[in-house]
């Protein structure tokens, strides 16, 4: 996307630079060194004018065309990596959590087994 602004923003210097020049020229007067040297000078500020003001005008719009879409729809659009990050992420933290709380449950579940256990035998005796 910036390649397309600064594309754009580039085009509208040489336009600008042209119809500065065309404008300011006087077709009737001689072409000389000291008729032209103003000239070219005020074409070049116009152009790195505009040259600027369409990098900054464009990258605003092209990041409020970009930050109008979601960001669940851009993440397919652009490979799906960060999409595929967080899923990543998503699984690890679920074998995280069923690492920490599974043992617990398997001593839980051994203690209740143990206390069955003792009361069978104490209920022998």
């Amino acid at each position: 996307m910036t390649k397309a602004v600064h594309s754009f923003s580039v085009f509208l210097a040489y336009a600008a630079f042209i119809l500065i020049f065309l404008a300011g020229y006087d077709f009737m007067g001689t072409f000389t060194l000291e008729t032209i040297t103003p000239l070219i000078l005020k074409a070049l500020f116009g152009a790195v004018l505009f040259w600027f003001s369409g990098i900054i005008i464009g990258d605003i719009l092209m990041r409020g065309v970009v930050e109008d879409i979601d960001a669940e729809k851009l993440n397919p659009l652009e490979g799906g990596l960060e999409q595929r990050i967080a899923e990543e992420k998503r699984k690890k933290k679920v074998m995280i959590i069923d690492r920490q709380i599974v043992p617990e449950a398997k001593n839980d579940v051994n203690e209740m087994n143990g206390a069955k256990k003792k009361k069978k035998k104490n209920g022998k005796r």
